[in-house]
């Protein structure tokens, strides 16, 4: 009998392993880099980029101060070299599924990972997952060349028989704002300035999740769920979903999948200044067989906004509705907030969406020359009443 108990006790172990949820670990650990040319490596920071690693390491002046930035434009006519090494375990590696996902990449990087090339690269804007199943070992070199973005942006030129304004920029998908600008000086880095990480699972991954609402009065509020996982899912699979922590509904389904909920008598989201910005914590949690194989969680906020744009004695009108009311859009452009993103800490974002709601606003405009801005500026908006052009 107890040998029986302990056979059944590893047959559930070998099954809960089997189905454990993704596993995350995030490459921030170790790097160094080097101008492609030298022979000594510098430690380094990721997420960053090369001009906040020059600086900590106290290989060039602080470029804010004085006439500094005119003396370090070298920096962005070099390439440069990043590299660490990174141990993955036995339980990791016998996973199904293994991926690095790399979340921002400036600019023109060439990825080596075990000195197989992994990755080509030429848009900081751009996520990339790569498939690194066959070749991750227990421990591992990742190596990243980034090239300056002068010659490929001198390539594009010599195919146009016209000149285009703005010079060189327009040819190269990153931050236009570090070629210079009226409010920032021309700090023209590279790097890796968003996180790389590793992610290995078994059968199923969430990738993302769109709550798409089709539906909103003062009785209810119907949405539709979009579940993206990437592959189409074989087995039969339970989805359940909460609302502010209570189970809302459960679906059964195969492959990908679109689920419909509803939330009886809705708490509408409101403007700073018109009501109170309610967001709904919305938690999707997918199980295989009773074992939980991933969730997401995501707020959000139920209201309905129209742009009105009627004939009037002058031309037309221009105006917002939120949930049926008309708004006076009170804002400002926002800018990125440092030429070099990685300076930038939640605590900056905090501290600005704190400030825009004691100005009164009620509308940020991004502006179109800095970047796709941290999910963190988008959630604070949501949670402090602050519309977003």
């Amino acid at each position: 009998m107890r040998y029986s108990l302990l056979l059944l006790i590893l047959v559930c172990f070998g099954c809960q392993t089997k189905h454990d949820v993704p596993h995350t670990i995030e490459l921030h650990n170790d790097w160094q880099f080097k101008k492609i040319t030298d022979s000594i490596w510098n430690p380094a920071i990721v997420p960053g980029n090369v001009h906040s690693d020059l600086l900590e390491n106290n290989l060039i002046e602080n470029p804010f101060i004085g006439n500094n930035e005119q003396d370090i434009q070298w920096i962005s006519e070099t390439d440069w070299e990043y590299k660490t090494t990174f141990s993955v375990d036995k339980k990791t590696l016998g996973k199904k599924n293994i991926e690095l996902n790399f979340e921002g990449l400036d600019t023109y990087a060439s990825v080596f990972l075990n000195d197989s090339l992994i990755l080509k690269s030429n848009n900081a804007f751009r996520e990339f997952e790569v498939d690194v199943k066959s070749l991750l070992k227990n421990e591992n070199e990742l190596r990243i060349v980034l090239e300056n973005t002068t010659k490929y942006e001198e390539q594009e030129k010599a195919q146009l028989n016209y000149t285009l304004p703005e010079g060189n920029r327009i040819f190269t998908r990153k931050a236009q704002f570090q070629y210079g600008w009226d409010w920032g000086p021309k700090l023209n880095t590279s790097g890796i300035w968003r996180p790389i990480k590793l992610v290995a699972w078994y059968d199923f991954k969430i990738e993302d999740i769109y709550i798409n609402q089709i539906e909103l009065n003062d009785s209810v509020a119907k949405f539709k769920v979009d579940l993206n996982s990437g592959k189409e899912v074989k087995n039969n699979l339970t989805f359940d979903i909460y609302v502010n922590s209570s189970l809302n509904t459960t679906y059964s389904k195969q492959g990908k999948s679109e689920i419909n909920f509803q939330i009886r008598n809705p708490k509408r989201w409101w403007p700073n200044n018109l009501g109170e910005p309610y967001l709904y914590d919305i938690k999707v949690i997918v199980r295989d067989n009773k074992r939980i194989v991933d969730s997401i969680s995501k707020k959000i906020g139920l209201r309905t906004i129209e742009l009105v744009t009627e004939k009037d004695s002058i031309g037309e009108s221009f105006y917002f509705k939120v949930n049926d009311v008309p708004i006076y859009a009170k804002g400002a452009n926002y800018i990125p907030q440092n030429s070099l993103q990685n300076k930038v800490t939640d605590a900056h974002y905090e501290k600005l969406l704190d400030d825009t709601v004691a100005a009164n606003m009620n509308m940020l405009r991004v502006w179109g020359g800095g970047i796709y801005e941290n999910d963190i500026f988008y959630d604070l908006c949501d949670e402090k009443g602050i519309l977003v052009w």
